[in-house]
């Protein structure tokens, strides 16, 4: 496959027939929102929030360079180019909003929160009838104009440039499949526009800008296909609990490295209880593995992970409230202000979709302490409690109406290092409260970490399984994750010297001989059986 871009003239050429054709000025909005839906992973019923959509999608503009979709050449060249340019961009931008020529744009959204203005929004199942009926009004647009206009920004890998790979490169941006019938009734297929002079090789270079204006192709090259859904406004339609159909469990197993029933088995423990630890000793990939499970779970979705650390000083005021002191000038105050999972539970209930709050470390901190209510909220999430320094008027009365309650999309993952001595602060009723899951060493991740670059390291792995056998206590074993960034001989022995024999020598206090006979790198290297 080559890389090709389309022509600057060729896109000229494209825009130009595409504002010649009688659509309806809603017709980019349409185009933006099938791009949209495609990126959230459906064509039907996605929803988003209209005002940050449209500012996103058609109107943010960096002083002259216009983004994705919203004005693509320099008015100035063409006498009659400023009143077609803006015509274009006044169809895409969102100023005009669901109520504007209602029974057309309107008729293709629907309002599913309630609110009157910047309300949440989803396509009707039928909204192609719609743009077919009012916007083309019964006709068919060409599919290579449209394509040629949508993806002007795009690098396309073809093995032949011509009309065929743009048009294919259109499906499969948009989500389209030739016998869809909303593909079949809205374009022509069989037009002409496009042909393999309208194509250049595409050469990285391009990308500088140099002897362009800040309209061409080459100074905005791949924009439109890095945004995230996400920052489009779109809300996930996934809602606040876990599918575990919907995950890519197969895809974890391969970047944790853990069997996918272990994966699966986290995840169902995470979807009943909504709260789970990680826990094993050091270097184990505790973090690492929240962090994927996390990211995963809001891929695509209007949810969001936070992350955070306990430590000794960690407190409630910290976490859910607490007065803090202000100053205005001279004066100083003192206010009751939000902690860190008050904020992250205040943004999750603006969102559909689940949220993933990670506590690493979470140990380290008097966790009864911390956590307050929250000890009764974790286990009844569908009650509310009024926080221990709720606001109180005059007669001592809640000013609040309702008390705190976890938002139903919250999950929460910890990790649990279990050769922390603080082991000992998690006390029943939390355990209760958290699916626990247990991570030991996984070798299987050093061997094919390694295995890449075609070194094998079973002695280094004996060697480990002998050292853990020494240790012979499983919340204090060394895990594979401390090589894992290693490249070579030298930089294991690096880390076996400045990590490994530390740790041992701590372990081991009052049998320092058991490490110098035994466990010193010119020791474990000694063996001619020993090969790295």
């Amino acid at each position: 496959m080559t890389e090709y871009v389309l022509t600057e003239e060729a896109a000229r050429e494209a825009f130009w027939e595409l504002t010649d054709i009688e659509i309806h000025r809603s017709f980019p909005g349409y185009l933006g929102l099938k791009w949209a839906s495609s990126k959230a992973g459906t064509t039907d019923g996605f929803q988003f929030e209209y005002n940050d959509f449209f500012d996103t999608f058609f109107k943010i503009r960096e002083q002259a360079v216009g983004k994705p979709y919203v004005i693509p050449f320099n008015p100035n060249e063409d006498p009659d180019a400023e009143t077609e340019n803006m015509w274009l961009q006044n169809n895409a931008a969102g100023s005009y909003g669901p109520s504007y020529n209602g029974v057309t744009f309107g008729s293709m959204v629907e309002d599913v929160s309630g609110r009157a203005t910047s309300a949440d929004w989803e396509l009707v199942d039928d909204y192609w009838t719609v743009v077919r009926d009012d916007m083309l009004e019964g006709d068919s647009i060409p599919v290579e104009l449209v394509a040629a206009f949508l993806l002007r920004d795009f690098v396309i890998e073809m093995d032949d440039p011509g009309a065929e790979g743009l048009v294919e490169a259109f499906q499969d941006e948009f989500g389209y499949d030739e016998s869809d019938s909303d593909y079949n009734a809205l374009y022509l297929t069989d037009t002409g526009h496009i042909d393999a002079d309208n194509f250049e090789q595409y050469d990285s270079s391009m990308g500088s800008g140099s002897g362009t204006d800040a309209s061409t192709s080459s100074k905005l090259q791949g924009k439109a296909r890095d945004m995230d859904p996400a920052d489009l406004g779109l809300l996930g339609t996934t809602g606040p609990s876990l599918d575990l159909d919907d995950i890519d469990i197969d895809g974890l197993s391969d970047d944790t490295s853990f069997d996918r029933d272990d994966v699966e088995d986290w995840l169902i423990g995470l979807k009943r209880k909504k709260q789970a630890i990680f826990y094993g000793p050091p270097g184990t990939g505790k973090t690492f593995t929240a962090k994927k499970i996390a990211d995963e779970l809001v891929e695509g979705t209007d949810g969001f992970t936070d992350i955070l650390q306990f430590h000794q000083n960690y407190e409630y005021e910290d976490f859910i409230q607490g007065i803090r002191p202000s100053t205005d000038g001279s004066d100083l105050s003192y206010s009751l202000e939000s902690g860190t999972f008050l904020d992250f539970c205040e943004e999750a209930g603006e969102r559909s979709s689940p949220c993933v709050l990670i506590i690493d470390e979470i140990n380290r901190a008097d966790l009864s302490a911390v956590f307050g209510e929250l000890m009764y909220l974790l286990e009844y999430r569908e009650d509310d409690v009024q926080l221990a320094q709720s606001q109180v008027d005059e007669d001592d009365s809640y000013l609040e109406e309702n008390g705190f309650e976890i938002p139903d999309n919250v999950y929460i993952i910890g990790t649990m290092n279990t050769a922390d001595r603080s082991i000992a602060l998690v006390d029943f009723a939390l355990r209760r409260r958290f699916a626990f899951l247990k991570l030991p060493p996984n070798w299987s991740v050093l061997r094919e970490k390694f295995s890449a670059s075609g070194v094998d390291v079973d002695d280094l792995v004996n060697v480990m399984e002998s050292v853990n056998g020494d240790i012979n206590d499983q919340n204090y074993e060394l895990g594979h994750t401390y090589f894992l960034e290693a490249s070579d001989r030298d930089e294991v022995r690096n880390i076996w010297e400045l990590e490994i024999v530390p740790y041992l020598e701590e372990f081991f206090v009052d049998q320092q001989k058991k490490v110098d006979n035994n466990y010193t790198w010119d020791e474990i290297t000694s063996s001619s059986s020993f090969d790295l």
